[in-house]
């Protein structure tokens, strides 16, 4: 699993181009953002990686509901054509 992948997709971490991605900001709010969750988790003793936030802290922050991975979904609907 590669650090910089999605927990769905494998990712860890999201980055500048992540954030901008996901919320629809420009580069500066995304690093202002990526900075004020690094500041809450170091302020709660853990370590930060500058320009990186954890993706499962950013979305539990941002209440972002993890999406259903395709096969999931897939399977869903198989099972309701049923």
């Amino acid at each position: 699993m590669k650090g910089g992948e999605n927990m769905e997709e494998g990712k860890l971490f999201y980055n500048k181009n992540d954030v901008c991605e996901i919320l629809g900001v420009a580069d500066s709010k995304a690093y202002k953002i990526i900075k004020q969750l690094n500041d809450e988790l170091a302020s709660n003793g853990y370590i930060t990686v500058r320009g990186r936030v954890p993706a499962e802290y950013f979305e539990k922050r941002l209440a972002i509901k993890k999406r259903k991975a395709a096969s999931e979904r897939t399977v869903n609907i198989r099972k309701e054509a049923i």
